[in-house]
């Protein structure tokens, strides 16, 4: 995954403030990133975020800053928000035209960006960890920024039921380390880092050794839970082979007793057939 970029439709805006949050619950990865862009030149212009989310991502957060408050994303059809975009910058006021693009790449239309003045963006993805053959989990978030930022945070929390103890692999000086901030059933790890005036030539890089996690439990308002099977990365070519045999896998929760699969199956375990 490339680092984003805003583009101008005469230049590149600056990023002038970067603050990334990393969450990783079970198997799942959930990334954060607000960035604040500068309009260096003299004039008003419009801009293009593009932000490249990776291999099997998954868009779930879009913000931006409208009169100093930043106002959620939503989601429509992309023809309609063509035409909402046109009409708002005919208007001249300010207007996000998203779409996520083909390769997995995000990108959305940022107007006005008035000169001289700041756009502060939010992008927010899911992914599941890599799991190599040997049972270690990884997670990256690369960053090569070149030029200094001003402001610079990243914060990591880390909630698993099983592995090794969780390793940042990315060197970002003395004192800046993964720390556990206590559990029992599930065990919770955090770390922070904060910089000025530097570039940012260091990603993200997470390692959660013997990692079995299988499934995932997060209990809101509402509790709910997601199973997952990781697939463990293997390089070495697979033939594939006949199946004599499949295993299907049903939910058989009280939610589903209205469903027509439902109906289906207990038509099937009583013998009966459905005209």
């Amino acid at each position: 995954m490339n680092t984003f970029e805003c583009i101008l439709l005469d230049g590149q805006a600056l990023l002038s403030k970067l603050d990334v949050k990393v969450t990783i619950a079970g198997f799942i990865a959930r990334t954060t990133v607000t960035m604040t862009y500068f309009n260096p030149t003299d004039y008003d212009s419009s801009g293009e975020l593009v932000f490249p989310l990776g291999e099997g991502a998954s868009l779930c957060h879009y913000a931006c800053d409208v009169d100093g408050h930043i106002v959620e994303g939503v989601v429509v059809e992309k023809a309609k928000a063509k035409m909402q975009y046109k009409s708002e910058v005919k208007r001249a006021v300010i207007s996000e035209d998203a779409q996520q693009a083909v390769g997995n790449v995000f990108r959305t239309k940022v107007h006005p960006f008035p000169a001289k003045k700041t756009r502060t963006l939010v992008v927010a993805y899911d992914t599941e960890l890599e799991v190599s053959k040997t049972g270690s989990a990884r997670f990256i978030f690369p960053l090569n920024i070149k030029h200094p930022i001003d402001e610079y945070s990243l914060e990591v929390s880390i909630h698993v039921t099983n592995g090794g103890n969780p390793k940042l692999d990315t060197d970002f000086g003395a004192g800046v380390s993964l720390k556990s901030t206590g559990g029992t059933t599930t065990k919770s790890y955090s770390a922070t880092y904060k910089a000025s005036k530097k570039p940012v030539h260091r990603g993200v890089k997470i390692a959660i050794p013997n990692f079995t996690q299988r499934i995932m439990v997060e209990i809101e308002d509402s509790g709910y839970f997601a199973i997952s099977d990781l697939v463990l990365i293997d390089d070495v070519p697979r033939t594939v082979q006949d199946v004599n045999k499949i295993a299907i896998l049903w939910d058989a929760s009280h939610s589903r007793v209205q469903s027509v699969s439902y109906t289906h199956l207990r038509a099937h375990e009583t013998g009966r057939n459905l005209v």
